[in-house]
């Protein structure tokens, strides 16, 4: 028996100094810091904030420290915050709102490289143009928008189907959505109405994909099945949103070593089906939206 309770013993220390080894070591690597307003949480929602805090850390195999700033902070101030927070961290991530504070902040810290979160374009702008230090990272819009396709065949059974945007929605974007359309074998009627219109019959339609400012459609109480573009809490959506393409910054932030390491990362959407909202077919949706890869970022956008 003693060999035995040597060789357990000999386990149990390794195991102990392997913990205490890997802990020492994620305290001493320096933190990612990501800069955020209190109401972004708030609309996240608490609990999913505090969950993707530690998904973060855990992922990064470092500490991930919030400094909070009000979104209407001068740039400088928002600088100072995260001097202030940790004095040479890993990385920073900005939210896009923080742009001018984020490009103060690796002005003055070169060394430190800056990611900024980029939000959602539904039009083709011109390259971010990066620099040593500073990067960028948007979400894949053209594959999201195919996928929002099959789950709005999938929702709207062949009957018509509407789409709400605000301002502008690129001609390669709508090609994208309806061409995930046709790969559920959808070729019904689909119309493009900007958010501001107010006189839009909602009876004709079997499914609304909302890219635009919701709130007109959430006033209606509508009945429609919808998918949503937005980070917001599903548990405070109403029933009849079906599908959540959430680009959250946190999502985005998930993809920062990569980006660091390799330029022109377009992160996947995290889609949320809520529980209890599909009633037949939730599963089905979700292996045929897994299996939809990435189809590319070749539109000179990014």
């Amino acid at each position: 028996m003693k060999p035995f309770r040597l060789f357990f013993k000999i386990i149990l220390v390794s195991v102990i100094l392997a913990l205490t080894g890997g802990a020492l070591f994620f305290r001493l690597r320096p933190p990612f810091l990501i800069v955020t307003d209190p109401s972004i949480s708030l609309l996240y929602g608490a609990e999913r904030t505090r969950l993707k805090h530690i998904e973060l850390s855990i992922k990064f195999f470092r500490r991930v420290m919030f400094v909070f700033v009000s979104e209407s902070a001068a740039p400088e101030i928002v600088a100072a915050a995260v001097e202030s927070v940790y004095a040479a961290p890993g990385a920073v991530l900005f939210p896009e709102l923080y742009n001018e504070g984020a490009r103060r902040y690796h002005a003055q810290n070169p060394e430190t490289p800056v990611i900024i979160l980029e939000s959602r374009r539904f039009n083709l702008s011109d390259s971010t143009q990066e620099s040593e230090g500073l990067y960028f990272i948007r979400p894949d819009t053209e594959t999201d928008l195919f996928k929002a396709g099959i789950s709005a065949a999938f929702l709207a059974d062949n009957s018509r189907i509407l789409v709400i945007y605000d301002r502008i929605l690129a001609p390669e974007f709508r090609a994208a959505f309806e061409n995930g359309l046709k790969t559920m074998g959808f070729f019904g009627d689909v119309d493009y109405i900007e958010a501001q219109n107010e006189h839009i019959v909602w009876e004709n339609y079997s499914c609304a994909v909302l890219l635009g400012t919701a709130a007109y459609f959430l006033e209606q109480n509508n009945r429609i099945p919808a998918i949503l573009f937005s980070w917001i809490n599903p548990e405070i959506t109403p029933v009849n949103i079906k599908v959540i393409f959430n680009d959250s910054p946190w999502i985005l932030a998930g993809k920062a070593p990569d980006t660091i390491k390799n330029k022109g990362i377009f992160p996947d959407t995290e889609i949320i089906i809520p529980r209890g909202r599909i009633s037949e077919g939730a599963a089905l949706l979700r292996r045929q939206l897994r299996r939809t890869q990435s189809i590319g970022n070749d539109l000179g956008y990014l």
